[in-house]
């Protein structure tokens, strides 16, 4: 997926909320830190960022992570 022409218009704080990818029959969960307007041309959406990868710090559109199946609240804190 190309996100170099996505423009951040705005970041709010996600609660309690993960992003899931499925893989055959593997669920795997990460956290969403917080919830991206993002502008592409014409366009706007909202995606999650999740911390994904090794270095800390470095956050990703949910959406550009292969396998990418959507987004659920989970109640309570993790």
């Amino acid at each position: 997926m190309d996100t170099t022409k996505w423009k951040i218009t705005q970041i709010i704080p996600a609660e309690h909320c993960v992003a899931y990818y499925k893989e055959g029959k593997i669920q795997t969960e990460e956290r969403v830190n917080c919830w991206a307007l993002v502008t592409e041309g014409e366009r706007s959406f909202v995606t999650g960022i999740v911390m994904a990868g090794a270095t800390p710090g470095i956050g990703k559109f949910a959406l550009e992570i292969p396998n990418f199946s959507g987004y659920r609240h989970v109640r309570g804190s993790e």
